[in-house]
């Protein structure tokens, strides 16, 4: 019988393009490190992060993507909103809710 374990997850996706253009790569990869970075600065339990395809306003783009458990969201959202601004974002995505943890 499967066993089921509920957890707090909050998702932060960010998307690579700067308008209708991708940023270059070394500014993209310290988009991505600085992201994750804000994550481990608040002393959250990183569940993964990975890389991948994602949509803006019906664009494709490169998308990076970070799960974690965090119970004091106010600190992530204000660094949130200054990653937006030094990297030329309209927006974050930041998901936060329960998760179920499924194991045989």
């Amino acid at each position: 019988m499967p066993h089921a374990q509920c957890m707090n997850t909050t998702v932060i996706c960010i998307g690579r393009n700067v308008g209708d253009q991708p940023m270059a790569d070394m500014r993209w990869d310290e988009f991505k490190s600085d992201t994750l970075m804000l994550v481990i600065d608040y002393g959250a339990e990183v569940y993964n992060f990975a890389s991948g395809t994602g949509f803006w306003e019906d664009q494709e783009e490169d998308t990076y993507i970070v799960s974690f458990g965090l119970d004091e969201m106010s600190a992530i959202e204000q660094g949130l909103s200054a990653l937006a601004r030094a990297y030329d974002q309209e927006a974050i995505s930041l998901i936060v809710g329960e998760s179920v943890v499924v194991s045989k």
